[in-house]
């Protein structure tokens, strides 16, 4: 039985970090000092080794071991050179700011829907007589009327068969036009209720035969990098195949081939023999409260389907949840078949999405894509229920789960797949569901009346093209009570060719949508201090999470960790004002000093701008974790460099830990920033979720030491020091790219500051003191 996590192989955790130690190029630079692991138990947890990912179990902390590349200084400089490109429009800047003054809001679209519907529905009942407009009620015309003698009683029978027959779809009909009624399907983004790096661990799990392997591995490279999009921190992919495929070795990414043997209790056959494989104890590395995301190899991850998942996982409240697909995505490799999955998009809207959020029950069954299930919950249900849950198999445990009592709930978002490129493959794929679901229907180990909207709407597809075709059999043939038979299959004809045009109007909204021209606007850029020595763990987990934290907030920023590698006790201060010359250097024109133990939580914090005498506390007392006095300012401060250079940066005295950022207050008082400065209020979380502090004092002891006049001199005002006189050399300049190819790169600097001792000869510890560090 393998463990429940990853963890990199010792071996390969050495021979990675030896190599950082070291440039390879005939050119070298030292490069940063990192702590060598000697094995999985310096982490905060100590997780269980099988390969190659670290999967932290608590919610809060999942630390993945990331790959780092080096770049040097060459690249660096030539890279810093790129313009940053516009990403939004002045139609997009227009939207943000006035919202929807200056467009058709969601709302707005969903009563032009419910109105356009509406009509939709009166126009057919026009037609089929119900409402007699035009015409005299075929009621009051045919009260006599016998169509035994009319039609004979053959043919009666028949057309009244037909009648009845149509009706079958009514329930589903109804569904589907108060899910479409009462729910905005028009939703244009999807808010996170939590910070993303809270949230549970997510694996998303492809199942394929491992024909197409490329298309695996693009998709899979397009779906993590959308995850990262999305803030999402604690996710893995997982590939279940028959055929190897070779997946990338990738920290988070899995491939589990299910061997040619492998046989389950029930004969499962196909996906869901492979889906069981999955679950066995021996293959399995994920706990009951993990969640698995089912995709198909096509399957394409949006933003708003992710914070979609986001939300239900974070929520706990149901066991299983699906979202939407739509298929009018990219290219159009065949338009009959899109057009007609056109429909399947509107039924998710429907009918689907009013079952789970009414019920929170499977009744008219679900599919098998953009599936998320709670581990624990799927275990229990299984996928192994021999050949007649095989078809379907998605159908099928979704009816053993609602008899089990399961709960079920809708995602919000929508994710992108392809439909059928031939029409062959079409009917193909439509025999198989019907196959699949008539076994579904007559399993005798799921209960009657759990089936019974399942088995209406499975028999309503064979006469779904009756619907449309009563409307001209009603003028052509009239049964009497006329009435009744108008209006209901009016109703069913209306609904059902309008789920046609709202799908199509869903699937397509978004590939045709008009984008206005661009135009140049001012762009301001970000430089992120950190200030760095023996924090490794840290600065893997920082760099990425707080790039993708500023790219949510499309701010262009660059990270330059400010790596002291001299022999002297560490000064924050003199650190930053060395980073403000490198930032001034790369054309920023604004900074934030961040700690790199300190992680913003709060999507409402904001990194923009400030401008000009204007100073941004964004970890302020009211919210930071640990400090709560009214003056503190540490953390993380925002402030443009000509206000910086204004105070004459910070001062240079402060060695060890502590008091520079009390210091630095006093000169933003005396030059009346105080007075406008910035700070989060009204944000909906408090001091223990708006940042993450991810310092162990155990691992990483503070320098608090107290050396000869230290103390006194860190009392008094500093009026000597600052920007214009730290006193500094830059070992080097590297580019380090963090969490594998698509990750940040960052530009750390190696710098050796200089003390002058007459001054504060407490720079540097004695030796009895180091040791205790």
């Amino acid at each position: 039985m393998l463990p429940k996590g990853f963890c990199y192989a010792r071996e390969y955790s050495d021979r990675l970090i030896d190599s950082l130690t070291t440039a390879t190029h005939s050119y070298s630079y030292p490069f940063l000092a990192f702590d060598k692991p000697n094995n999985c138990e310096s982490r905060r947890q100590q997780p269980d080794t099988v390969g190659k990912i670290v999967v932290n179990r608590n919610k809060m902390n999942h630390n993945i071991q990331m790959g780092w590349q080096c770049y040097h200084h060459w690249q660096c400089e030539n890279l810093y050179k790129v313009v940053s490109v516009l990403h939004g429009s002045l139609y997009r800047r227009w939207r943000r700011q006035f919202g929807t003054r200056m467009g058709i809001s969601a709302e707005a679209k969903h009563a032009m829907h419910v109105t356009a519907f509406a009509l939709w529905l009166i126009l057919f009942e026009i037609i089929c007589g119900a409402i007699p407009i035009f015409t005299t009620p075929r009621s009051s015309l045919h009260t006599l009327f016998s169509p035994f003698e009319s039609y004979g009683y053959v043919g009666a029978l028949l057309l009244y068969a037909l009648r009845f027959a149509s009706l079958l779809v009514l329930p589903q009909c109804i569904c589907n036009m108060l899910g479409l009624v009462l729910f905005n399907g028009f939703r244009e983004k999807v808010k996170l209720k939590a910070a993303p790096l809270l949230a549970p661990l997510v694996c998303y799990r492809i199942v394929t035969r491992g024909d197409y392997p490329e298309l695996v591995k693009q998709n899979i490279k397009y779906n993590m990098a959308k995850c990262r999009e999305a803030g999402m921190e604690n996710f893995i992919f997982e590939v279940v195949t028959d055929k190897a495929i070779n997946v990338p070795s990738l920290p988070r990414l899995r491939e589990v081939v299910v061997p040619s043997t492998y046989r389950t209790k029930s004969g499962a056959l196909f996906k869901s023999r492979a889906l069981q494989y999955c679950l066995e104890d021996d293959v399995n590395i994920l706990q009951d409260d993990d969640w698995v995301v089912h995709l198909d190899e096509e399957t394409l991850l949006t933003v708003n389907a992710i914070c979609g998942i986001l939300n239900f996982c974070e929520d706990g409240k149901h066991h299983f949840g699906q979202g939407v697909i739509t298929y009018a995505n990219g290219d159009i490799v065949n338009w009959i078949t899109t057009l007609s999955d056109s429909f399947r998009v509107a039924d998710d809207m429907g009918k689907l999405r009013f079952q789970f959020r009414f019920f929170h029950k499977p009744l008219f069954g679900w599919k098998g894509s953009f599936v998320v299930t709670q581990v624990g919950a799927e275990r229990k249900v299984s996928f192994d229920h021999g050949r007649e849950g095989s078809i379907a198999e998605d159908c099928f445990f979704s009816m053993i789960a609602f008899r089990d009592g399961y709960t079920f709930d809708f995602i919000e978002g929508e994710m992108h797949e392809k439909s059928p490129f031939t029409f062959w493959d079409f009917l193909q794929q439509r025999k198989r569901w019907i196959q699949g679901i008539y076994l579904t229907v007559h399993a005798k180990q799921i209960p009657t009346r759990n089936k019974i909207l399942l088995g209406l709407s499975f028999y309503a597809w064979a006469t779904m093209p009756l619907t449309s075709l009563q409307v001209f059999l009603f003028h052509l043939f009239p049964l009497p009570p006329c009435f009744m038979f108008d209006f209901l299959v009016g109703f069913v004809a209306a609904v059902n060719l309008y789920m046609y045009i709202y799908g199509v109007i869903k699937s397509f909204s978004n590939k045709y949508r008009h984008v206005p021209f661009t135009v140049p606007t001012p762009v301001h850029k970000l430089c992120v201090l950190v200030p760095f020595r023996d924090r490794s763990a840290e600065l893997q987990e920082f760099a990425p999470y707080i790039s993708r934290f500023l790219k949510r907030q499309h701010i262009v920023h660059t990270i330059i960790v400010l790596n002291q590698t001299d022999q002297l006790r560490f000064n924050r201060a003199s650190l930053i004002n060395v980073g403000w010359y490198e930032a001034d250097r790369l054309g920023c024109d604004y900074l934030v000093m961040h700690d790199v133990d300190l992680l913003p939580l709060n999507e409402n914090l904001n990194y923009s701008y400030p401008g000009i005498g204007v100073v941004r506390h964004i970890s302020s007392p009211q919210y930071h974790p640990k400090y709560s006095y009214n003056k503190f300012i540490g953390g993380i401060l925002m402030l443009t460099l000509h206000d910086y250079k204004l105070v004459n940066g910070m001062s240079n005295k402060y060695w060890g830990w502590g008091l520079e950022d009390d210091e630095f207050y006093l000169r933003l008082r005396d030059a009346n920033l105080t007075e406008r400065m910035e700070r989060p209020s009204n944000l909906t979380t408090d001091r223990h979720n708006t940042f993450r502090h991810i310092h162990d004092a155990r691992l990483r002891r503070r320098d608090r030491f107290v050396i000869g006049n230290q103390k006194k001199m860190s009392r008094r005002r500093d009026r000597i020091s600052g920007l214009d006189s730290v006193k500094y050399y830059i070992a080097a300049r590297n580019l380090v790219r963090i969490d594998g190819d698509d990750g940040p790169l960052i530009s750390v600097l190696n710098i050796e500051l200089q003390c002058d001792f007459t001054w504060t000869p407490y720079c540097k510890l004695p030796l009895s003191a180091q040791t205790k560090l």
